[in-house]
């Protein structure tokens, strides 16, 4: 892909600045003796000079990188007196060079601060080499330290904190992930350092003084020909240019060949490989049912709710795993597994949360942006501390009660909508992490991996890195590498968030058949209510930080009980209080309006029948159980996007609710348009029309319509909780 044009005047300007320095340095090699120039540098003043400077720089630049990384690595990181040693450390380079040598002079001389202890051990620094090293040090550090600490503050940690869950501990993670991917930063850190380096005049002079062959570098040899000999100066003065340029080079060349390779297309030769199917008498699952509906709809599909696979608070149902009926939706059965308890509370976030996951249960978790489910997967990873409450994995507790595993130690990974690959390593490598962090060794962790890239149908990209795949592929590596972990719970972030429909229908049914030959216990995260009816039996809704009663996923499809829910099962919901009409119709009023409906049983079909992409079934029971009798109090209207008709005026017809709103917005839904009215005082609604009744309507964002919806198309059932 070709870069953006830059602006003229930025090449102008540029290109001067490249012009200038080009013309100062040719400047200097037309002076230069050429022909005289291999007896200069042979002169042994020259050559001892060149050999104090190679040697000292040498080692000071192995001691910058020795102190810079890990000074970088902490300086990077929040902890109290950051910013004063953030500037301890880059005063140097705001220092004068001959001030820097005072400094060092009044610290390490014989009548320093620290010369004499250090000479009544045996350790003499000034006026030595040493000497000349530590100047080069001082000066030079702080680039070594400021380019990490920049690198690492920009730098994304999606990656480490991934490899934290597939269990490598901060040593691993710091010697495997961390530094491979500063790479280019490490060598661009050592080329500025070696230029100082090699540049480094002041200093020395003031603390290690002039000893030929012994502290005299080729800067001071240059500084003290420079009196003597005219052609020496230039020449010993070109020689220290080739110098810096041979050292530099070999670090710019291979900081600038860290190159992004072009990801391949997402070509069906690339992506749509077979998914393996399990083995006759194994869970098995097909891509029918919940995948064959639209992405923008809530997915369609029959069946009973199944059963118990979540509690929230006391209390826990049966054990079930992630298998499938002949719809292709999530049913139950009994598998191994670890059950997972996580209750309490975190006061900054206003989270607080009592969820239990029987073993081996796939559970759905839902609820808006910033209802606290991330919150619970920090919880649950431990990268978020409770402030009380505790969390149990199996028998282990893992918060609580004095105990705080670490994340790579509790066997729980997460798959987040990021990939978070390691680039620096393969795709086959990538996958074979997790084993050979546990111990495996490379022949075994990457056979490993070889299995379970063929798996989820990614067999064919283990040669190729991380930038040469597609988001599609990556995803599919992502969850290989996250099941070669063997996690005793797998948590699922939104991991089909960033992809198209094509790639998020594929991926889900890798994922399905994954999880059906397995009994990891499984946490799904989501806001797409067709993820939770393919792969979770139950759904657990967060909003506000809390979360609710597990419910059967189809059930709360069919029944939502909040605006949240009804929003994801592609349905319209209004609260408020139901009163009877007399004709077996019920009105529910909030806030000024009205809609008209039949008490759940008695609608013609249920809700989700209408919107055209819920599960279809009963929409609920009446306040005395008896289905279909009118009642009063506390009720939700529910009815879906399609049972709605927009006009500009009261439409003729049986309708018995009209609703006038504004449009607050108009966006694609599959094959149809999506139009959100602003009802005064209760909310939204939406409605579902075809590119044509757009057009005819002439509609734009702010106009004013009519919602009319007829009173079988609307189920009023009693609220939740009254």
């Amino acid at each position: 892909m070709r870069s953006t044009r830059l602006p003229v005047v930025v090449v102008l300007v540029g290109t001067l600045g490249v012009l200038l320095l080009t013309i100062v340095i040719g400047a200097f090699a037309s002076r230069v003796p050429w022909t005289h120039l291999p007896e200069l540098l042979a002169e042994p003043s020259s050559r001892a000079a060149l050999g104090v400077t190679l040697r000292t720089g040498a080692v000071a630049l192995a001691v910058d990188l020795v102190l810079g990384i890990p000074m970088a690595l902490l300086l990077s990181r929040s902890w109290p007196g950051a910013r004063v040693a953030r500037v301890i450390v880059l005063l140097p380079m705001a220092m004068p060079p001959v001030v820097a040598g005072l400094v060092l002079l009044t610290a390490f001389s014989p009548n320093g601060v620290l010369g004499p202890s250090l000479q009544a051990v045996g350790i003499d620094i000034a006026f030595r080499p040493t000497a000349v090293v530590l100047a080069q040090v001082l000066v030079s550090l702080p680039f070594v330290v400021l380019t990490l600490e920049s690198a690492l503050r920009l730098r994304d940690t999606d990656a480490e904190r991934a490899a934290a869950t597939l269990g490598a501990g901060p040593g691993q993670v710091l010697w495997r992930v961390t530094l491979p991917q500063l790479r280019p930063a490490i060598l661009q850190a050592a080329a500025l350092a070696a230029a100082r380096i090699l540049g480094e005049f002041g200093a020395t002079l003031t603390f290690a003084g002039s000893r030929e062959g012994t502290t005299r570098t080729l800067p001071l040899e240059i500084y003290l020909q420079r009196e003597v000999d005219s052609d020496a100066t230039l020449a010993l003065g070109m020689a220290l240019l080739l110098v810096a340029a041979v050292v530099v080079l070999p670090f710019s060349l291979a900081t600038g060949s860290e190159k992004s390779t072009r990801p391949q297309s997402d070509s069906p030769d690339d992506d749509a490989r077979p998914i393996p199917q399990p083995a006759p008498g194994a869970a098995s699952g097909t891509a029918s049912g919940a995948d064959s509906g639209t992405e923008s709809g809530a997915g369609s599909g029959t069946g009973s709710g199944a059963g118990s696979g979540a509690a929230v608070g006391v209390g826990s149902g049966a054990a079930p795993a992630c298998d499938r009926d002949e719809t292709g939706l999530a049913t139950q059965a009994a598998s191994e597994g670890v059950g997972v308890e996580a209750e309490g509370a975190i006061a900054a976030r206003g989270w607080e949360s009592a969820v239990r996951i029987d073993p081996g249960a796939c559970v759905a978790v839902m609820g808006p942006n910033g209802a606290g489910k991330s919150t619970l997967a920090g919880v649950l990873t431990g990268a978020v501390r409770l402030d009380s409450g505790r969390v149990v994995v199996g028998d282990r507790v893992l918060s609580g009660e004095g105990r705080d595993v670490p994340t790579h130690r509790r066997g729980v990974v997460l798959l987040s909508q990021a990939p978070a690959l390691f680039s620096h390593l393969s795709v086959l490598d990538n996958v074979a992490f997790a084993p050979s962090v546990a111990g495996a060794n490379r022949a075994t962790a990457r056979e490993q991996a070889r299995r379970e890239l063929a798996a989820v149908g990614a067999g064919h990209l283990s040669g190729r890195h991380p930038r040469q795949i597609s988001g599609g592929q990556a995803a599919r590596v992502a969850l290989a590498r996250a099941l070669a972990a063997d996690p005793a719970v797998l948590v699922l972030d939104e991991p089909f968030a960033a992809l198209d429909v094509r790639a998020r229908s594929e991926l889900r049914a890798v994922l399905r058949a994954a999880l059906d030959s397995r009994g990891t216990t499984t946490i799904l995260i989501t806001h797409d209510l067709l993820d939770a009816l393919a792969l979770a039996p139950r759904t657990v809704l967060v909003e506000d930080g809390v979360a609710a009663p597990a419910a059967d996923t189809q059930e709360l499809a069919a029944h939502p009980p909040s605006a949240f829910a009804a929003e994801i099962a592609g349905l319209n919901l209004i609260s408020g209080i139901a009163e009877p009409r007399g004709d077996g119709t019920v009105t529910v009023s909030a806030g000024g309006i009205e809609v008209v409906g039949l008490p759940a049983d008695s609608a013609g079909g249920s809700p989700g029948d209408s919107a055209g992409g819920s599960p279809a079934g009963s929409p609920g029971g009446t306040t005395d159980g008896t289905a279909g009798t009118p009642f009063r109090g506390p009720a939700t209207a529910v009815f879906g996007l399609d049972a709605v008709t927009l006009s500009r005026s009261d439409p003729l017809g049986s309708a018995r609710t009209s609703l006038v709103g504004a449009v607050r917005s108009i966006a694609p839904h599959g094959a149809l348009i999506e139009v959100r009215l602003g009802l005064d005082g209760s909310g939204s609604l939406r409605a579902l029309v075809t590119p044509g009744a757009l057009a005819d309507l002439d509609m734009q964002v702010g106009d004013t319509l009519v919602a009319s919806v007829k009173a079988t198309q609307v189920a009023v059932q009693p609220r939740a909780g009254d």
